[in-house]
């Protein structure tokens, strides 16, 4: 009971933070579930290529600022929020342009319906992630339970929007136009809501320097999760964007789950001085069973979810499933390198593992198909993983805090 008692809020948080990636997921989940059970296969590879487009030219929004103002905002540095979301839409609105252009060149010379949806979303495109800052506000508040809420009541309306849009018009543009205007809606209200909270005058002294270091940081991950599904979209048919799309959401599932716990102790490790890596040694031994137990098992609820007709997404969700153990250590080993402020490194690892994983894209992509976008993924993974892992122990044999 004691030891219940002093870990009752690290749990709390823990609870919350699942909770809203769990309504993520189910939400992108269902939209799947419509899209490919009434027969619009393609037309999900077409919304899945689209989305992948606007996430690669949001990187101008310098994303990293979110992990920034998180980071501040946890060490008491809340007008952070307000003076990093400023910088972040600034910056935004250079993506309006890009995608302009983008949807030009597609509507022209490739496909008039992709091309159309592209330039639509150029409208939306500086309020749906310049202004997601009030997530990293409550996140550096502890306040997981209102974050899950919120992004409760965003998703289930989001999805809704997209499945009514898809179902009454089967039209890709206003399906885009349905999804980006929900996320545009929340985003300003729910903006509103925590400028109107702010009482604290602090900003952090290097909020702005941290921003761009993250945002290499961010660079990776959106090339990583987003250049995929482009490049599978421009040699492969949009069928087999809904394939892999489908592998990348199943298994993100599980990446999900690790992912809130480790954002909801992340506050903890970064005030915290005394807590070591080592505290997460029995988690690693239970991710790394995990995959092998639940192998011979992930048919049946893809196959209940999604029909019969999906041999190829168990198959290639069964290879990628390994992947959990390496997200475990990689998130793990990520939180402590950014209490140490060892941002240098991780810039100099996600910016080498961003190189290589776009040779592996673009060399096994055109090549093998989905499987080489799933190939590509894992060795990402992994080379992040790795590096980390050298560049922790490497400091801490320079810090005897961290080894006793």
């Amino acid at each position: 009971m004691h030891i219940l008692k002093k870990y009752q809020k690290i749990l709390a948080n823990i609870f919350w933070s699942n909770v809203k990636n769990i309504t993520l997921t189910l939400s992108s989940v269902i939209i799947s579930i419509f899209f490919v059970r009434s027969g619009n296969i393609d037309l999900y590879g077409q919304y899945l290529f689209v989305i992948g487009v606007i996430g690669i030219v949001s990187i101008v929004s310098i994303p990293g600022v979110k992990t920034a103002i998180f980071k501040a905002v946890s060490q008491g540095h809340d007008l952070s929020y307000i003076t990093g979301t400023q910088f972040s839409f600034k910056w935004g609105l250079l993506a309006v342009p890009i995608l302009l252009v983008a949807g030009c060149i597609y509507f022209i010379w490739f496909n008039k319906i992709l091309g159309g949806a592209i330039i639509v979303s150029a409208i939306l495109i500086p309020f749906i992630h310049s202004i997601t800052t009030w997530q990293s506000y409550l996140k550096g508040k502890s306040q997981f339970r209102k974050l899950a809420l919120w992004e409760a009541i965003k998703t289930s309306l989001q999805s809704t929007a997209v499945v009514i849009s898809m179902i009454l018009t089967n039209n890709l543009i206003i399906v885009i136009v349905s999804y980006l205007s929900v996320i545009t809606i929340f985003n300003l209200i729910f903006s509103k809501i925590i400028n109107n909270q702010i009482v604290n005058t602090s900003v952090a002294k290097n909020l702005i320097k941290d921003s761009y270091s993250l945002t290499l940081l961010n660079f990776s991950d959106l090339i990583f999760g987003r250049m995929d599904i482009v490049l599978i979209g421009i040699f492969v048919e949009s069928s087999q964007i809904a394939v892999y799309g489908l592998v990348m959401k199943f298994v993100d599932i599980f990446i999900k789950v690790i992912s809130s716990a480790i954002v909801a102790i992340s506050p903890k490790i970064w005030t915290k001085k005394s807590l070591r890596l080592s505290s997460f040694y029995r988690f690693f031994i239970i991710s790394a069973i995990f995959p092998i137990i639940i192998f011979h098992f992930l048919e049946y609820p893809i196959n209940l979810l999604y029909g019969s007709g999906m041999g190829d997404v168990v198959k290639y969700s069964q290879i990628y499933m390994f992947i959990v153990p390496i997200y475990f250590v990689l998130s793990t080993v990520e939180t402590f390198l950014i209490r140490n402020n060892l941002l240098k490194e991780m810039n100099r690892t996600r910016l080498a593992a961003t190189i290589l994983v776009c040779i592996c894209y673009i060399v096994l992509i055109p090549k093998i198909g989905v499987l080489g976008g799933v190939y590509g993924s894992m060795i990402y993974y992994l080379f992040i993983a790795i590096s980390y892992f050298y560049y922790y122990r490497k400091n801490t044999k320079l810090i005897p805090n961290e080894n006793h």
